[in-house]
């Protein structure tokens, strides 16, 4: 009888996106989530803020060593700034799948927005606030002849 060894896989890593990279919304970038070994190969599924993004995934042989990956093609939005894409190596040899992770941090080119309201109170103090929008938040208030700065 033959016996074919079983050996569970190797925790994934990421590639082509680390902590600390910044990406500029609207731009295209490659992750690729790479698994060594596992006899039988494991999945390798990509999730985006815990929802299934992508589980496509092949193995690849070099030189007496396998790896199974899965390549992702990432397309930067304003609304990934902050999400966490997680890559999960899955085996029926594991309790529970390997992960590794990496949170995206998005620039976003933007156009203040400047907004000013006047009002004038029964005590007849004026109030002007002046607020500039994302990414500083910035207060001027005048009241009388004071103007003082909050950056609170």
């Amino acid at each position: 009888m033959l016996t074919v060894p079983s050996d569970p896989p190797g925790p994934p890593a990421i590639t082509g996106m680390g902590e600390g990279d910044t990406l500029q919304a609207g731009e295209r970038r490659n992750v690729t989530c790479t698994s060594l070994g596992g006899n039988p190969r494991p999945s390798l599924i990509w999730y985006r803020a815990g929802r299934l993004l992508d589980d496509s995934y092949k193995p690849v042989v070099q030189e007496r060593s396998v790896r199974t990956i899965n390549t992702l093609e990432l397309l930067a939005t304003e609304a990934d700034d902050g999400v966490v894409l997680e890559c999960q190596a899955a085996s029926d040899l594991l309790h529970l799948p390997l992960t590794a992770n990496v949170t995206l941090s998005v620039y976003c080119e933007w156009t203040p927005f400047i907004c000013c309201e006047m009002s004038f109170a029964t005590s007849g103090w004026r109030h002007l606030s002046h607020h500039i929008s994302y990414p500083l938040d910035y207060f001027l208030f005048m009241q009388k002849k004071k103007i003082t700065n909050d950056q609170s």
